[in-house]
């Protein structure tokens, strides 16, 4: 007995689960305006929340002295040559406002320009500057997942799937130019898989696109340099891949034309010998 009736319970909610779900989505296709603007906001939620938790929880990560003196040396050569000069200055705009931040808090005047030359490190700054690298790589992130696939429910196991991902977070969690460089590859590569998607033509927008990120990723480290051959080296692949696609199917459609004349010549031949067959049984009756 008990079997029949974990079975008609399993048949229950079965039939339960599928009824939600035929609510839910007449309730979603009934609201379009709640879709297009509730789901963006969702996965953005989801991919944000280990950015919140590490922010809250986790002190700034430091990538040894080099990201030391990517903050604090004025221009020369290793902030140029050595490390890659975006970087080096573009995250002293953080570290300046929240230096002006403390200052203002404690009563004084804003700093010069000369900050950026010399900048003082604070907690607030480096916080400021911790939490804008976990938004743009939030940012980055939801512009991969929205150009991979249109389906809202893959992006949405893709987007949860991405945020128990700790690689991009910790990264993201640590002061260095390697944090800017992984964003930029991300960038590059949704980029890169929209130019690969048009069938015909490709809008000069993109290709611009690609090259401006591409020379913004060289500027944060010179070994993303060799990341102009990756769409040559996708278009060699699917051009070899395009080829050998048609070749196996000329082949087998060859393959297929000549089993059909073999077995047409097999049969001809198996209606010669039953012809020739009945042609001496009539000649042994004679």
């Amino acid at each position: 007995m008990s079997q029949p009736i974990g079975y008609g319970i399993f048949l229950l909610s079965s039939a339960n689960s599928v009824q939600l779900f035929v609510r839910f989505r007449s309730w979603i296709t009934s609201m379009p305006r709640l879709v297009r603007f509730g789901a963006p906001a969702i996965l953005f939620a989801v991919i944000l929340a280990p950015s919140i938790w590490m922010l809250s929880v986790i002190p700034p990560l430091w990538k040894d002295v080099d990201a030391y003196l990517q903050l604090t040396r004025p221009a020369g050569s290793e902030t140029i040559l050595q490390y890659g000069p975006l970087y080096c200055f573009i995250a002293r705009i953080p570290l300046y406002v929240g230096y002006a931040i403390d200052c203002l808090r404690t009563g004084g005047s804003l700093p010069g320009f000369s900050y950026f030359g010399h900048p003082l490190l604070t907690d607030s700054g480096v916080f400021l500057l911790v939490g804008s690298q976990h938004l743009a790589l939030a940012l980055s992130s939801f512009y991969v997942i929205a150009v991979t696939t249109r389906l809202l429910w893959v992006r949405f196991v893709i987007a949860v799937t991405w945020a128990a991902n700790p690689l991009f977070y910790t990264l993201a969690h640590c002061v260095g130019g390697e944090t800017l460089s992984m964003i930029f590859v991300l960038l590059i590569g949704a980029t890169g898989l929209r130019i690969i998607r048009h069938s015909h033509k490709v809008p000069k927008k993109e290709w611009l696109l690609f090259g401006i990120l591409l020379w913004l990723c060289m500027l944060t480290r010179q070994i993303n340099a060799v990341l102009a051959g990756l769409l040559p080296l996708t278009f060699v692949l699917l051009v070899l891949y395009r080829s050998t696609a048609v070749r196996f199917v000329g082949c087998q459609s060859c393959a297929g034309g000549m089993d059909h004349a073999t077995n047409n010549a097999s049969k001809k031949r198996s209606s010669l010998s039953l012809w020739a067959f009945h042609q001496s049984c009539l000649r042994t009756r004679h």
